[in-house]
């Protein structure tokens, strides 16, 4: 048939035969879609149309040696091999089946061989896009649901109605400093109400904010609707919610769930596990994939030298572990140009903290870091030339306050050291019975932290003896990445540790994975000439903005400024709403953080005119609020801290309680039989049920502040999710809040029967 239609008989111009793959079949069917296709509206279908080509290249090669064909639109590729998936994926612009889909077959041949066995490969892809399918940005839909002038007048009776006339109006000098900030602002509101690209874009093209010739362009307002999705809850997968949950269930021995609520555990097949680590050559080497939980940013790739720098340190690492790799990969940055960049008026020094366990492979920052720098400070063929890198590196004990100080001001005012059993040091430094020189230390860091910006000084220190003393200290740039493990440091973890201060300033890196297996090939791995190169280039370019004290000042694009400030105003949000010391301080400094590490990227990628995109923002943000919010919620759900733990208890009870209801319960909620089916919990009864609870009732910040908190914390660790607007119309509901348990490991632990 196929030859048929390629012999010049294909009179009525058919685009391929298409070909049923049933359940005994033994191929499977991979299809690329044209990654850098667009809407009607001419915004590009994916958001990084360059790094899914580059993915499509990686699967690519990977299946090279098998039969390959050019799709229909001439812009794709089909892959034909034998082996089996257990399920069909479609994420971005791949897709893959071998069972129940039609394949399309067009003889437009590109890799004439025969159709062969690629199982490893599909399990290697089928892991790749089971994990990508659940980080895929929703980005809206083609259809509106309801008339302009609805969506206008629920966006006006919202509690932030005000705000939104105003803006309408054009009066957004009072919210805002830019009108992009406020042209974003404006655009999330409406993306709450209305999920339609085309609508939001009409509607904000009809308000004063949208009159102006930026506004014009559909790049401009296109991409401010692809990010406003980002912040507003997307849409649920109801299957993969329930069946979660009836898993975590399941493994409760004895557990009842009551009426309405049958928790039966689905058939979930184990996906493969991660493909082994493959040696950087130069930079047109294949970049792993640092994807693998759907919530972790710290596995996604990092563009620019720094992702560069954590791929080598992850490929040379004995046991390979991105999140280990990225933490030194931040350190080694932050290191070099700690003094010699500021962004907000402060330079760019880190504390990170990396949690693992024992044995899991966190001696790959230090061979890493190490091998890289002496390439880099080699003279000579196959060096770097730069021998001045060395002060980048600082020592790996450091024993008081004074020794710090003397090594800023004798040796190198930037630098960084990677320190073992910080977890330890932090919790000996905040001891009552701490000596002399831990206190010192940790006066010194606090100091330290707020003084790489230019104009900053960490002042002169004086001793009995005077050949110590030393003089005032411009700008030092002092940077950590600290090692621990989870276990002891969530156990001596209390509040009087946060309230000191010193480690709300550490952003905190946890793995919690099992023990990967040995890199065989760890031994032959080298950083290759073109990643010493721009390291050495990066160092050198460092070294003469110290000595001139002229750092340079990294940009902010106007989308970034104000993704970056919306985030701020996030911020405040909580931490007004909290009214407890802990979450302030762990909140205090995120948006610092955030500007911090998006500028160490944006370095990376061009180290004379750094630009933090709203790429690199986002990003980063993504990575602050993980660390805070989960930090946060160990202390209001009572893993760690004393002052609300009860109070927490108390929280998941009611929420176990919302998956025992009885029907008559839910009806007189007003929920519908598809809603208890699909595990809804009002808020509403989350309410009534802890309204006469004596830990919320008696709560010093009163009852309906420690709720509303406590659930706020919830939803910023990713424990429940709020159903959207537009899904919650699905169910025949126009008003109410619902939630839906996204951790179910947080909600069946510790269940309650009574």
């Amino acid at each position: 048939m196929l030859a048929l239609y390629n012999d010049g008989n294909n009179v009525y111009g058919y685009s391929g035969i298409g070909y049923m793959i049933n359940d005994v079949d033994p191929f499977c069917f991979i299809d690329f879609d044209d990654p850098y296709k667009k809407h009607p509206d001419g915004s590009p279908v994916n958001a990084d149309p360059a790094g899914i080509a580059r993915v499509q290249l990686d699967i690519y090669n990977r299946f090279r040696g098998t039969y390959m064909e050019i799709s229909q639109s001439g812009k794709g590729l089909h892959i034909i091999s034998l082996g089996l998936t257990p399920k069909g994926k479609h994420v971005a612009a791949v897709e893959m089946y071998s069972h129940a889909r039609l394949m399309v077959v067009t003889g437009n041949v590109y890799e004439a061989a025969p159709i062969t066995d690629k199982q490893e490969a599909i399990n290697w892809l089928y892991t790749e896009l089971t994990s990508a399918e659940k980080v895929v940005g929703y980005t809206g839909t083609f259809e509106d649901v309801h008339d302009d002038q609805t969506v206008i007048n629920k966006c006006l009776a919202a509690a932030n109605g005000q705000k939104f006339r105003d803006l309408a109006n054009g009066d957004w000098q009072q919210y805002y400093g830019s009108q992009s900030e406020a042209d974003f602002a404006l655009i999330d509101i409406l993306a709450y109400f209305t999920e339609s690209r085309f609508q939001i874009a009409r509607i904000f093209r009809l308000s004063a904010l949208g009159q102006r010739d930026k506004a014009a362009r559909d790049a401009y307002v296109f991409g401010m609707v692809d990010k406003a999705f980002d912040l507003h809850p997307p849409p649920l997968d109801m299957d993969g919610v329930k069946a979660a949950l009836d898993a975590e269930w399941a493994k409760v021995a004895g557990v009842g769930t009551g009426q309405g609520r049958d928790m039966n555990p689905p058939n979930v097949p184990q996906a493969p596990g991660l493909p082994p680590p493959v040696s950087p050559t130069g930079d047109d080497a294949p970049r792993y994939t640092f994807v693998e939980d759907e919530d972790n940013p710290y596995r996604k790739p990092v563009p620019g030298l720094l992702g560069q720098i954590a791929y080598y340190i992850y490929a040379q690492a004995p046991r390979p572990v991105p999140e280990i790799a990225l933490a030194g990969a931040i350190g080694l940055m932050a290191g070099i140009c700690g003094r010699a960049y500021n962004v907000s008026g402060t330079g760019l020094n880190q504390y990170t903290l990396l949690l693992a366990r024992t044995g899991r492979g966190k001696e790959a920052i230090n061979s890493g870091m190490s091998k890289l720098m002496n390439a880099v400070c080699l003279v000579g063929d196959g060096g770097g030339n730069c021998p001045g890198a060395r002060e980048f590196v600082g020592p790996t004990t450091i024993s008081s306050g004074q020794a710090l100080v003397k090594h800023l001001d004798k040796g190198s005012k930037s630098f960084v050291s990677v320190l073992g059993e910080v977890d330890l040091t932090l919790k000996n430094m905040t001891s009552r019975n701490a000596n002399a020189g831990l206190v010192a230390l940790k006066q010194t860091m606090l100091r330290a932290y707020s003084a790489s910006g230019r104009g900053e000084t960490l002042g002169q220190t004086i001793y009995s003896d005077k050949d110590k003393n030393t003089s005032e200290i411009i700008s030092p740039a002092f940077s950590i990445v600290g090692e621990g493990t989870p276990a002891r440091f969530y156990a001596m973890l209390d509040e009087d540790l946060v309230a000191d201060g010193l480690l709300p300033r550490f952003t905190i890196i946890e793995y919690n994975g099992d023990r990967v297996p040995l890199n065989i090939e760890r031994a032959n791995v080298q950083p290759s000439p073109q990643l010493v190169h721009a390291v050495a280039q990066l160092c050198g370019y460092a070294l003469m903005l110290n000595q001139q004290s002229k750092p340079v000042d990294v940009q902010l694009t106007d989308e970034a400024q104000a993704f970056l400030h919306h985030f701020d105003l996030t911020v405040d949000g909580i931490m007004n709403k909290a009214d407890n010391d802990v979450i302030d301080q762990l909140w205090n400094r995120a948006y610092l953080k955030a500007a911090k590490l998006a500028s160490l990227i944006a370095i990376g990628i061009n180290m004379t005119n750094p630009v933090i995109t709203l790429e690199l923002a986002e990003y980063a943000v993504t990575m602050v609020k993980r660390d805070t919010s989960r930090l946060v919620a160990r202390f209001v759900t009572g893993d760690i801290g004393d002052g609300v733990s009860k109070q927490m208890l108390d929280m998941k009870k009611a929420f176990q309680g919302a998956m025992r209801l009885s029907d008559k319960r839910c009806h007189s909620l007003g929920m519908t039989w598809q809603m208890q089916q699909d595990r809804l919990i009002p808020k509403r009864y989350i309410m009534q049920a802890l309204t006469n609870i004596a830990s919320y009732k008696n709560a010093k910040e009163g009852m309906n502040r420690a709720l509303e908190s406590h659930i706020r914390s919830l939803l910023d660790a990713g424990f429940i999710q709020q159903v959207g607007a537009t899904q919650l119309a699905t169910y025949g509901k126009s008003a109410g809040v619902y939630y839906v348990v996204t951790n179910p490991a947080w909600l069946i632990g510790g269940v309650e029967d009574n």
